[in-house]
Parts: C-alpha cells; sequence; structure tokens
C-alpha cells in the first residue's frame, strides 16, 4: 500500500511515523486483499447514482464499533467488490482488525475443516477480529453442506462482531440458502438503504 495513501491518516502518537506506517501497511496486509483499493481511489464520477455521503458515512466505521453488518449488492460490475474491498481498507486503516475473503473459498476451506475436525477452530478464527469481508455470495453454487457451515460463522460473528457481504441478486434466490435467509435477512437489511440504482447497486446497512 503506496505510503501516499496512508500519510494522511497515521497516527503519529509515538512520534515515530515511519513505525506507524509500517504498522499500517501489515494490517492492511494481514486483512487478505487481493487489490489495493482505498476510498481515494474510488471514481464516484463513475456513477453518479451512488450516494457519497452514504459511502463516506460507512468509511466513518461507526456500524464496526457497534458490531453491525453491511450487505452491498448488485449485478455484476456494480462497482461491490471495489465498494467491499475500500471499505474493508478504510477500517484497516483506522485500527480495525480486518479479514478478506471469498465466499466459495471459505465454504471450501470450511468443508475441509469439518472433515479435519478442525471446524470448532475454524469457526472460531473467522468470529474474531473487528470486519470480515465475505466477497462473491452467490457467484459460485454451495452445497448445502458449505452453505450451512458458511452460516455458521455468521452466527459466531453476530452482534459480536461486523461482516460486510457483498453478494449478487442469486443471494436471495439460491436453493442452498431459502433456509436460513428468513432468519438472517433481517440481520442484514435495515434503513440505511440508498435509494434504487439504475446500475442496481443497494447499499445496506443497519441504522447506527
Amino acid at each position: 500500500m503506496a505510503s501516499r495513501q496512508l500519510r494522511p491518516r497515521a497516527p503519529t502518537r509515538s512520534g515515530d511515523f515511519a513505525t506507524a506506517l509500517r504498522r499500517l501497511e501489515r494490517r492492511i496486509k494481514a486483512a487478505g486483499f487481493p487489490r489495493e483499493k482505498s476510498l481515494r481511489s474510488f471514481d464516484f464520477d463513475a456513477d453518479p447514482n451512488i450516494d457519497p455521503a452514504t459511502i463516506h458515512t460507512l468509511a466513518g466505521c461507526e456500524w464496526i464499533k457497534k458490531s453491525q453488518p453491511l450487505c452491498l449488492i448488485g449485478d455484476f460490475g456494480t462497482g461491490k467488490s471495489h465498494m467491499l474491498m475500500t471499505l474493508g481498507t478504510e477500517a484497516a486503516m483506522k485500527g480495525r482488525r480486518v479479514r478478506y475473503t471469498l465466499a466459495p473459498k471459505l465454504g471450501h476451506e470450511l468443508v475441509e475443516a469439518a472433515d479435519e475436525k478442525q471446524l470448532n477452530k475454524t469457526i472460531a478464527r473467522y468470529g474474531r477480529g473487528d470486519l470480515l469481508c465475505i466477497d462473491e455470495l452467490g457467484y459460485a453454487e454451495l452445497d448445502r453442506h458449505g452453505a450451512e457451515l458458511l452460516f455458521q460463522v455468521l452466527t459466531e460473528r453476530e452482534e459480536k462482531n461486523s461482516v460486510a457481504i457483498a453478494s449478487n441478486e442469486s443471494f436471495g434466490k439460491a436453493h442452498m440458502f431459502r433456509r436460513t435467509r428468513a432468519r438472517r435477512c433481517r440481520n442484514f437489511t435495515g434503513s440505511m438503504v440508498s435509494r434504487s440504482l439504475p446500475s442496481r447497486l443497494d447499499v445496506r446497512a443497519t441504522r447506527p
């Protein structure tokens, strides 16, 4: 991560800027983002229907402080993954412990952990940290077992630590989520909803 992005937000209480910068870089690297993204690099002009005020409010991370969830819903190419990584990076820059993963990868890891009798340990590991970013939920079909284990991770984090999810429309339609969706949906939707966008990117979170 370029120091140009980190410099304005780097803490200087210790008087050692270089040390603070390295800590920030390690925290962002530890999150596991596949690409560098930041709020400064996000092009709001590319889609004027996206409300910058809503995004900047989310970037303030109050919802993470309150252990609330966030869901970014939209079609392919609407910027969900970019926004997910952007908000995750902003959280890491503010000192939050962040972890990024793909939903299919997480489901596969959980199934393997169950086979190796390491499921509880793996779920506990994903239950820690201030923010877990789960990308591409709904793009690749999970089998029922993988989906159920993924939702065990969500249950582990519920009301304790935040989860941010990027999903396409099939999240609400996929058969493997039907049983759990009714119980979980209320936790991923709330009154902070962006207006309907032509590009079909919907930003949802609970009210702070």
